[in-house]
């Protein structure tokens, strides 16, 4: 595998897709309705990437196995924390999953971190989403902090 730069004639799509995904998890989490949730994800994003595909310390890389795209990742290196690198948005396509392609992005990803002189990869992750955690904590990464709710 690996992470290759994304075309800007891409990057329109996998921002439409990005938001849906994004707004599906805030509503799963309880923290959107269904009704508000795509305008809430899409204003979201449009703060994070004030200049779109432009915006500067923000880095969009597909996933490439023999010539072909099986996911994507997005991180960014912001002027507050300039020695970390935060994944904002990892995705392996449904019928590339569970192969171990996920893994292996975010170790590439690593390496692309440490060229940009970063000690260190963060990600936030929604606590319903075990998969996920499993898989960043059997990689390396280790929790910093969990945000509890408790509903009334």
């Amino acid at each position: 595998m690996q992470l290759i730069k994304m075309q800007l004639e891409r990057f329109e799509s996998w921002k439409i897709a990005a938001i849906k995904e994004f707004a599906k998890g805030k509503v799963e989490n309880g923290e959107w309705s269904q009704t508000e949730s795509y305008q809430l994800s899409e204003q979201e994003l449009n703060t994070i990437l004030p200049d779109g595909y432009q915006t500067p310390q923000h880095y969009f890389y597909e996933m490439m196995v023999d010539d072909q795209i099986v996911g994507n990742i997005w991180a960014t290196i912001t002027d507050e924390v300039p020695t970390t690198a935060y994944i904002l948005d990892i995705g392996v396509y449904p019928d590339f999953q569970d192969l171990g392609y996920g893994s292996t992005a975010l170790k590439l990803l690593a390496l692309e971190a440490k060229k940009l002189q970063c000690q260190a990869v963060k990600r936030h992750v929604f606590g319903k989403n075990k998969r996920a955690i499993h898989v960043y904590q059997k990689i390396g990464f280790e929790m910093t902090d969990i945000e509890m709710v408790m509903k009334l």
